[in-house]
């Protein structure tokens, strides 16, 4: 299935107009793991897998609802993947537990994941959430760069059709993706001291600061191209009472525990 999901990976990328780079191939990924990328645009899991040969990435993050629903439905059908409900996120470290314990499975693509946690502008890395970083597998460091000279990519209308067909408009979408060398934590080392070497190696790279602070605390200014959402805009509200049936995921109202699906 690999060759479809690069294949839809790329038709979607070129129905947006973008035009990727790719740099430092020797270091993309090659076995299990956790894949680990700044977070660009609402469309960076197709913009990164279009570069898979060998092996691919096993999608994970929070479901949406709307427009972006099928898609992820239908890239379940393509490649692995796990989504957190976020109807039904009171302990999120069950799910941590879970992604750790699927990447450190020899026989597995690699989890990509966008520890950010929010769509950025590209200015600054957002502080990378530590939950992940805790484990002893590899980390495989991405660097994504947007070049806005012919389009701007960032997420800036408050539903993702509008954001999708403002894509499609633009001269062009210009993003290039270093593939750092693989890190791995140190003996005793801090998972947040961990993130923070992570995330300073992702924004050196870039020649971008590295922030102390997530998408939830950075500040606004005057000009849209300068900051990042107190509240990401890559989320939408899902129903409240319901997870999406799986073979992991109940039926629940108001559930006070945290459910997740997997999707191979």
């Amino acid at each position: 299935m690999l060759y479809f999901g690069v294949t839809f990976a790329r038709l979607f990328n070129v129905s947006t107009g973008l035009i990727l780079d790719f740099y430092n191939k020797e270091h993309r990924p090659k076995s299990s793991g956790l894949a680990m990328a700044n977070h660009l645009t609402a469309n960076d899991i197709m913009t990164i897998y279009s570069d898979c040969e060998e092996i691919g990435y096993t999608a994970t993050g929070q479901s949406h609802g709307g427009f972006i629903y099928p898609l992820e439905a239908f890239g379940g059908k393509l490649t692995p993947t796990l989504w957190l409900d976020r109807a039904c996120n009171k302990d999120r470290a069950s799910f941590q537990k879970q992604v750790l314990d699927y990447a450190s499975q020899p026989s597995t693509y690699p989890v990509l994941i966008f520890p950010e946690g929010f769509c950025s502008n590209n200015q600054t890395v957002l502080q990378f959430r530590k939950g992940l970083f805790g484990g002893d597998v590899p980390i495989y460091p991405l660097a994504l760069k947007q070049l806005t000279r012919f389009g701007d990519s960032f997420w800036l209308e408050d539903t993702y059709l509008p954001y999708l067909l403002r894509c499609m408009i633009s001269w062009a979408l210009v993003i290039e993706i270093t593939y750092l060398p693989e890190m791995r934590r140190e003996e005793n080392e801090a998972s947040e001291v961990f993130a923070k070497r992570v995330q300073n190696a992702i924004s050196s790279f870039l020649e971008r600061p590295s922030s102390p602070y997530d998408g939830g605390k950075s500040s606004h200014t005057s000009h849209p191209k300068q900051f990042i959402y107190s509240a990401t805009p890559c989320q939408f509200d899902p129903p409240q009472t319901t997870c999406r049936s799986s073979s992991l995921c109940r039926k629940v109202e108001k559930s006070d525990q945290s459910t997740f699906r997997i999707s191979d």
